[in-house]
């Protein structure tokens, strides 16, 4: 089987503790892992790892409804939230990472007391909503539609799969392709 099978790599998702029922945590393939290091949100907050780069050296989450990212160099860091939303309500979802770690892509707020919106985080530009910046690149939206979650990304993250709402509120699935430049890097 050797070369048929891919190499394994980290794995990553929550541990119970005596403290709290998910602390985020990540595996190796030997068997041995461990929690991610707190100190960044409250001790007793719940969290989990949501998505993990190709390479297994960046997870990203949420901790405390807050989004997160973390890789052995920058320790756990906090994603922030949307500009200019100073009533958030709901969570911060980091669901797929591509180019590396570089791009983080996810949901934030919820669709029980908001809109969620679907966004993309990177170092230097923060967390963006992404339905702006497709439709600062040329990418028409059609009227009545909302970008509302990301789902899944490409390696380089040219491709994401995610949801949408519709006219009424309808969810329907979209497949959106930007250039890499689009998001700064």
């Amino acid at each position: 089987l050797q070369g048929i099978l891919p190499t394994l790599r980290a794995e990553a998702g929550w541990a119970q503790t005596d403290l709290v029922d998910r602390w985020p945590a990540i595996w190796n393939p030997d068997g041995t892992g461990f929690l991610l290091p707190g100190g960044t949100f409250p001790a007793d907050a719940p969290g989990e790892v949501l998505s993990i780069s190709a390479d297994g050296k960046t997870v990203a989450g949420i901790w405390n409804q807050e989004g997160f990212y973390w890789t052995a160099g920058t320790g756990v860091v906090n994603l922030g939230t949307l500009p200019g939303d100073g009533s958030f309500v709901g969570g911060v979802f980091p669901n797929a990472i591509a180019a590396d770690g570089k791009l983080i892509f996810g949901t934030f707020g919820s669709p029980f007391f908001t809109v969620p919106r679907a966004f993309v985080w990177t170092s230097a530009g923060g967390m963006q909503q992404l339905d702006s910046l497709a439709i600062s690149h040329g990418v028409t939206i059609p009227e009545g539609y909302l970008l509302t979650n990301i789902q899944a990304a490409s390696a380089n993250g040219s491709v994401v799969l995610g949801s949408a709402y519709g006219p009424n509120f309808s969810q329907v699935t979209f497949v959106l392709t930007l250039p890499v430049s689009a998001y700064g890097l």
